[in-house]
């Protein structure tokens, strides 16, 4: 796998080895600073490997694990009065089965083998931007409005995210979360912030891939970045790769 982050505001954290068979990694991108990110980054898996307490196998309490170390992220951040924010995405890979959580605009999909016959790829995140019909709802409800720009109260592009405590009164600082089991026709997680996936479709992505599938996690990182900046990208570029060979579920 490989962790591709281009500014300090990104801040990427691995943990590998859980009980042999797992695998933490996430991604938190900051917006106006770096405190948050960075504190994210450093917390996340002590908070959440505290909560999770063992329990490895229970997919429903892991998914409850994750929500809620992020709620105790956002705690944090209050504790703090950091005045920036950030987005984030995790990923749990354990014992065959795909957990992944996230706020914000970051996003993960799924790259299919190249014999797979149900597409090329699989977007396992939704976007919380304002351009997601449900994050418009919650907009509503929370009186926040979108200017011309599209931005939210003139100054945030995302519905929900970490941190951004001068616009809790009408955005949302909660987590997605969802899990399903690697199948034979997965291949590899592709994980980044906004910028990625604004210069690139998903579907280049998973071609880009397909074709150089016989690169490293590493190596595909790197021409996912490349490629990305080639096309003009001024902001932030963090991608994560991860090959799902290894953490297929072993009989």
């Amino acid at each position: 796998m490989k962790l591709e982050s281009g500014f300090m505001n990104n801040c990427p954290f691995l943990v590998s080895g859980l009980f042999e068979r797992g695998l933490l990694i996430g991604l938190f991108n900051g917006h106006g600073g770096c405190n948050c990110s960075n504190f994210c980054s450093n917390n996340f898996s002590t908070f959440f490997l505290k909560k999770l307490n063992c329990k490895f196998d229970e997919d429903n309490y892991i998914d409850e694990s994750m929500k809620s170390s992020f709620l105790k992220l956002q705690d944090g951040l209050k504790e703090k009065q950091f005045i920036d924010g950030c987005c984030g995405i995790v990923c749990f890979v354990y014992n065959g089965v795909i957990h992944i959580s996230h706020i914000g605009d970051s996003r993960a999909i799924i790259v299919k083998r190249i014999e797979a016959e149900n597409g090329s790829f699989e977007q396992i995140t939704n976007d919380h931007t304002v351009s997601n019909p449900e994050m418009l709802i919650e907009l509503k409800e929370g009186c926040g409005y979108i200017d011309s720009c599209g931005k939210i109260n003139g100054e945030l592009s995302v519905a929900r995210s970490l941190g951004d405590l001068h616009l809790s009164h009408c955005i949302k600082h909660i987590c997605s979360v969802r899990h399903q089991t690697i199948s034979n026709n997965d291949h590899f997680i592709v994980m980044g912030c906004s910028s990625v996936f604004k210069y690139m479709k998903n579907e280049e992505i998973a071609l880009l891939i397909r074709e150089n599938e016989k690169y490293s996690p590493s190596v595909l990182a790197t021409k996912i970045r490349d490629e990305v900046f080639s096309r003009g990208c001024k902001e932030n570029i963090s991608i994560i790769v991860i090959d799902l060979t290894e953490y297929m579920k072993r009989n």
